[in-house]
């Protein structure tokens, strides 16, 4: 509620501005107060933009501004405030550490002066308006209206301002001599379409989550009652399916409005985390990594930029352990005319992984199936040499009846499971490297060496 109204005057009677204005002071100190009543932290900046073109220069001034304080003071720019300009090159003591700014206003006080002709007030006079009479326009008065002293402060200042209210408006940083704002930098809003910073981690976030909501669906087909995949990995992509889509189709309803307080769209998702979180090794319900430091998710208002990164960050780490995918595909290059050979990294190995060789044939020609998974042995180099010696069967292996989820696609592709619980696949690990003895390698078939995760 705002009472600075324009008055209006009658043969030399009227209402004096400032006795409006000063109902507006007392309003609003009530409204800070119930403010702090309401579901929503409301202070900050609906709107916000500043002028750079002096910022080099060691200048910021500020081209326009809405905002509610704490206090439930609010403040308009141009409006009903004055903000003279910031010269910061002589308070910005060490130009390597970033300098805060502050945009503040002396708080409320009813028994004490709040105008003032200099800083010392919380308003102060603005230029005369000249009124006309309402009914003799050949008479007309001076009447002086009130305008709210709004001032930079600097993080190296801030001791200085003890009875303000004040909000951080910008972060400024020093690089290579050119001065310019802080690109992850964002000022407490009210709105999250008002902060370029806030609503592009929103829109990376909902991109990030439909990219993987379209590449779950494509390859959710691949699943089937036979398939050694159908289980345990089929309940988790199915599970992350239905946590992903109804996150998207909570924050597209949330966008699509023109105003969005940054806390509604932050619950969907802290929401997804949590619930992405069941199936994580590493990060747990409260966005923490499991074993840690506790970093909770938790939404902070006075600093939503962090919190907004920090859900960015993780993201990508519980999406990558949603989808299966191929942690490494290596290819077997041929030594002689019965052996293949392949070198593995060390980072290749691990827990909870699956391994298969993915054997493709150029004209779908089938029929050298039987032979392979009777005659052919798997081993390392050194192994190969006394299983054939004496007539032993190399690591054990059983065909894939479809591909697994998460492995390549290759045309023409048959797809054999590797089993890693014994001591020739511990050989494998070990050395680092593993051989393929095949008698008559037909020709036009190549063999590749996949690792895909549960």
């Amino acid at each position: 509620m705002n009472y600075g109204r324009q008055p209006r005057w009658f043969s030399g009677q009227f209402l004096e501005s400032q006795h409006l204005q000063y109902l507006t002071m007392r309003t609003e100190s009530l409204l800070g107060t119930a403010l702090t009543m309401v579901p929503q932290e409301v202070y900050g900046f609906a709107s916000l933009e500043m002028d750079n073109s002096l910022l080099q220069s060691g200048t910021l001034r500020l081209s326009s501004m809405a905002a509610i304080t704490q206090d439930g003071s609010l403040i308009q720019y141009p409006g009903n405030s004055r903000v003279p300009d910031l010269s910061f090159i002589d308070q910005w003591r060490n130009p390597k550490d970033p300098l805060d700014i502050y945009i503040g206003i002396r708080r409320y006080n009813p028994s004490a002066p709040n105008v003032s002709d200099d800083n010392s007030g919380r308003s102060r006079l603005s230029s005369p308006l000249e009124m006309f009479d309402y009914n003799d326009a050949d008479r007309s008065v001076k009447i002086e209206l009130l305008e709210l002293d709004v001032r930079f402060f600097t993080s190296d200042d801030l001791s200085e301002g003890s009875d303000y209210e004040k909000l951080q408006c910008a972060r400024l940083v020093n690089q290579d001599g050119v001065i310019q704002h802080d690109k992850e930098f964002s000022f407490a809003a009210t709105n999250l379409h008002a902060s370029p910073v806030l609503k592009g981690y929103v829109e990376e976030f909902y991109d990030a989550v439909m990219i993987s909501v379209r590449k779950l669906e494509e390859i959710k087909n691949s699943f089937n009652g036979e398939s050694q995949e159908y289980g345990r990995r089929e309940a988790r992509m199915m599970g992350g399916i239905q946590a992903l889509s109804e996150c998207t189709a909570s924050m597209r309803h949330l966008l699509s409005g023109p105003f969005l307080h940054p806390s509604l769209i932050f619950q969907p998702i802290v929401v997804l985390i949590a619930r992405l979180s069941v199936f994580s090794a590493h990060i747990d319900v409260t966005g923490s990594y499991r074993g840690g430091s506790t970093e909770n998710l938790k939404y902070n208002h006075s600093d939503q930029g962090v919190c907004f990164k920090r859900a960015m960050e993780i993201l990508p780490m519980l999406l990558d352990e949603l989808a299966p995918s191929p942690r490494l595909v290596v290819p077997f290059v041929t030594l002689d005319q019965d052996r293949l050979y392949t070198e593995v990294p060390a980072h290749f190995f691990g827990e909870s992984t699956d391994y298969f060789l993915l054997i493709e044939s150029k004209n779908g020609d089938n029929s050298w199936l039987a032979e392979f998974q009777h005659r052919v042995k798997i081993a390392a180099q050194d192994d190969i040499t006394n299983l054939t010696k004496h007539s032993l069967s190399g690591v054990p292996s059983s065909l894939s009846p479809t591909r697994p989820s998460g492995a390549p696609i290759r045309e023409n592709a048959i797809y054999i499971k590797l089993s890693p619980n014994n001591d020739l696949w511990r050989k494998i690990e070990e050395k680092r490297g593993i051989s393929i003895e095949w008698k008559q390698i037909p020709e036009g078939v190549t063999i590749e060496l996949v690792a895909v995760q549960r």
